[in-house]
């Protein structure tokens, strides 16, 4: 069974750790101070990183109310108006070291820390950069990211019949090919006035057979 979640957190460009400490977060399996309580293991609580001491350290607390954790997502809001997987990792890390390595807990460095992970994960990641607010958001990453050439556009232009003629022009779509489909025509004279035209749906068809069936009800209304 696919867990919406999953679809998000399992992508190739994401590092594995992170991948499995989302995972690990969702299914309450990280070893915070309440679910070493919930296995009989006494211990004396507190938030680590915003030194609540009347506060025990819950999932909950310690990645969305915890105050060194909302400035981080504050921040992060300010850039993209969404969160990054990757912050979560860099909570973790930093309580870990808080508790293991009697560090202190400092924004800044992860911030800089988090900057640095995105740059190398940038060009892991597939995209581009079509507005100048995208464009914005990674500059204050640091991030410079490579344009691509710009579309070569080739202009098509109708071209009159001989005089006294007649031209029709088709077309026939098929979207998902095969799948829902259509085709039509329009009949112009020498001086491009319109004279007549056609539509017609053809239910579920291939690309192939609505333009031939195109060509054929153009030689008919003919």
């Amino acid at each position: 069974m696919k867990i919406p979640w999953s679809l998000v957190i399992w992508k190739y460009f994401i590092p594995p750790r992170f991948s499995i400490l989302l995972w690990r977060i969702f299914h309450r399996k990280l070893p915070t101070d309440d679910l070493l309580r919930r296995r009989g293991i006494t211990i004396v609580s507190t938030c680590l990183l915003c030194s609540v001491y009347n506060c025990c350290e819950l999932v909950e607390h310690l990645f969305c109310s915890c105050s060194f954790t909302r400035n981080l997502w504050l921040w992060i809001a300010e850039i993209f108006n969404v969160s990054i997987s990757n912050f979560v990792h860099l909570i973790w890390r930093t309580r870990n070291l808080v508790r293991f390595q009697d560090a202190n807990p400092c924004s800044q460095g992860v911030k800089a820390l988090g900057k640095s992970i995105l740059q190398v994960l940038c060009h892991y990641c597939p995209g581009n950069v079509p507005h100048f607010n995208d464009l914005c958001i990674l500059s204050r990453l640091g991030i410079h990211p490579k344009f691509g050439k710009a579309p070569k556009v080739n202009p098509v232009y109708w071209s009159a019949p001989p005089v006294n003629w007649i031209k029709v022009n088709t077309d026939g779509l098929s979207k998902h090919n095969p799948g829902p489909s259509a085709c039509g025509g329009i009949f112009r004279d020498y001086n491009g006035s319109f004279i007549g035209g056609f539509a017609s749906s053809l239910g579920i068809q291939t690309s192939f057979f609505v333009e031939v069936m195109a060509v054929i009800f153009a030689v008919e209304k003919a």
